[in-house]
């Protein structure tokens, strides 16, 4: 598979295991083609994401869990998606939820809106306090 800026060796059968996006793309039009190219995902996210696939675990910061969340959203890749919610709510606070709502609304992940409202409802006071919560969009 392969995306504009990088090439990466891979087995069909472990994607398609992986994700129904890529059992999708291998069952259509484009699945007999050798180089398979996805756009729209940068080349790390990418390539994190393919080794997911085959290891179940990918390194997730502070820098880079937007993008590897959103090409996980893409890609349909559950397991992933879970890991980067994770990720993102082991490190929500009332600073930082108007960002995590941002991702939330560009990628519609239900997982990440899910876990957002039972934050809410259990940090409601401390939210509700803060300068943020007043800007909210």
């Amino acid at each position: 598979v392969s995306n504009p800026t990088a090439l990466i060796p891979a087995h069909r059968l472990i994607l398609a295991a992986a994700s129904p996006y890529f059992e999708n793309l291998f069952n259509g039009d484009q699945g007999n083609n050798p180089v398979i190219e996805i756009n729209d995902i940068d080349s790390d996210s990418f390539e994190r994401l393919i080794t997911f696939c085959y290891t179940g675990q990918t390194l997730f910061t502070v820098s880079n869990v937007d993008a590897l969340l959103k090409a996980a959203v893409v890609l349909k890749l559950d397991d992933a998606i879970t890991k980067g919610v994770d990720y993102l709510m082991s490190h929500i606070n009332e600073y930082t939820i108007q960002g995590v709502y941002k991702l939330e609304r560009e990628t519609h992940c239900k997982l990440l809106m899910q876990k957002i409202i039972e934050y809410e409802i259990q940090n409601f006071v401390e939210i509700s306090q803060s300068d943020e919560f007043l800007n909210f969009d």
